[in-house]
């Protein structure tokens, strides 16, 4: 990852909504980039998101199971189902 070895400081906790916590953090020296861990309890979800700017958005899988949906702009769904496969 073009992150490794950078400084990053903890902000903040946030809950998200109801099961969904959202731990901040900000890069030292470089405010073109953030960092949010999510946290989500079985049986919950994460809100619709949307990315307003950048080119480039990084999600990372930890730990546990769950899936991510991803549309494109063109429409286009993307699903992956962690820990495993795409489909």
């Amino acid at each position: 990852m073009k992150f490794e070895g950078k400084k990053i400081n903890f902000l903040e906790s946030s809950q998200v909504k109801e099961g969904v916590i959202c731990d901040v953090y900000e890069f030292e020296n470089d405010l073109t980039r953030d960092l949010g861990i999510v946290k989500v309890v079985k049986g919950y979800k994460t809100p619709k998101q949307i990315v307003l700017s950048g080119d480039k958005t990084i999600e990372l899988y930890k730990s546990g199971t769950g899936r991510l949906t991803i549309t494109n702009p063109s429409g286009a769904i993307v699903i992956y189902n962690f820990p495993s496969e795409i489909t």
